[in-house]
């Protein structure tokens, strides 16, 4: 069962509250300047695990995070969405997803989900709003990076109709690729909401 979203866009400024496998709603939208703190926390909150799959290398919390190259995410091409939920009447980000154009047309992707919000769908709502900006950007093929033993990733890249390779160079990566100019995957369709929708948004983390 994949997580449903409805949009309620706000001029250029597009938002959706996903509601994942156990009911509680989360609000996606484009990540600000103004998240850089909230990103910092959501970098460093993360397991050593989850660290060692996003940069596939080990990295310590002390480490530089890629909060402040995520945040200035404006260059053609690049699409980077945050997962919001209200904690003591603040936004914490529990997921991000990116899309970085490295050829003319194909994109490297990643999406990173909190420890704690794993196995609810956060990825697929994530990812589901990454395919469908690139397709509009106009970009054909999108792909991912990961260790073969990532099994969370396989198991995102095969719902979305991800091809996988193995990494010549490197024989425990390997290569999720999928082509955005075939059919999407069948989904539930956005369901349209009002424009008080974002006050929704207040009920995010208190179910």
């Amino acid at each position: 069962m994949s997580p449903t979203d409805a949009p309620e866009s706000s001029g250029d400024y597009p938002r959706w509250i996903a509601t994942l496998r156990n009911r509680r709603n989360v609000l996606i939208r484009p990540i600000r300047k103004r998240d850089l703190t909230a990103a910092r926390a959501f970098f460093d909150g993360l397991s050593r695990e989850a660290r060692r799959h996003r940069f596939m290398r080990p990295q310590d919390a002390a480490e530089e995070t890629p909060a402040e190259s995520l945040v200035d995410a404006r260059r053609p091409g690049e699409i980077a969405y945050v997962a919001v939920v209200k904690e003591d009447s603040r936004q914490k980000v529990v997921g991000v997803g990116q899309c970085v154009r490295d050829t003319m047309d194909g994109c490297r992707c990643t999406v990173v989900v909190a420890d704690a919000w794993y196995d609810r769908g956060l990825g697929s709502a994530l990812l589901k709003r990454l395919i469908a900006t690139a397709r509009r950007d106009g970009i054909a093929r999108m792909y991912f990076i990961g260790y073969a033993e990532n099994l969370r990733l396989r198991d995102l890249a095969r719902f979305f109709g991800f091809d996988l390779r193995q990494e010549p160079d490197h024989p425990r990566r390997v290569v999720y690729e999928l082509a955005l100019t075939t059919d999407p995957v069948a989904e539930p369709a956005d369901r349209p909401d009002r424009d008080d929708a974002v006050r929704a948004a207040g009920s995010v983390g208190k179910q």
